[in-house]
């Protein structure tokens, strides 16, 4: 996969209730205790889990609040409050080209008719 170093996750802090970055470094409760190997594995997991529940809300399949109430919590692959960008729409573009998910990339497609995709 050929996502951007800088990357980023946000999530729902539900002691505040305000949407937070992830840290890059342990994104998971016992994180470090884990072997390098699955490390990898948690980290696709949840980039999976992001990309997903992003795709959700962009293409209004469902709402943020919808998202949030389901029983995984909500992480996402961009900031609701400020929107997608255009460059997380192009990582979320690739994301599902790789995985071989045609369908929805010609949903993110049809959402942003005027933008050029380069998705190898």
């Amino acid at each position: 996969m050929k996502l951007s170093p800088i990357f980023k996750f946000f999530f729902i802090n539900f002691e505040t209730k305000k949407i937070d970055h992830m840290p890059a470094n342990d994104p998971l409760e016992n994180y470090d205790k884990l072997t390098e190997v699955q490390q990898l594995e948690a980290e696709q997991l949840i980039m999976d889990k992001a990309f997903r529940n992003s795709f959700l809300i962009v293409s209004k399949k469902k709402t943020f609040n919808q998202v949030m109430k389901s029983k995984d919590g909500i992480i996402l692959a961009h900031d609701p409050h400020l929107g997608i960008t255009e460059y997380e729409v192009e990582n979320m573009m690739q994301y599902f080209s790789d995985e071989e998910e045609y369908e929805k990339c010609a949903i993110i497609r049809d959402l942003y008719p005027k933008k050029k995709w380069n998705i190898r």
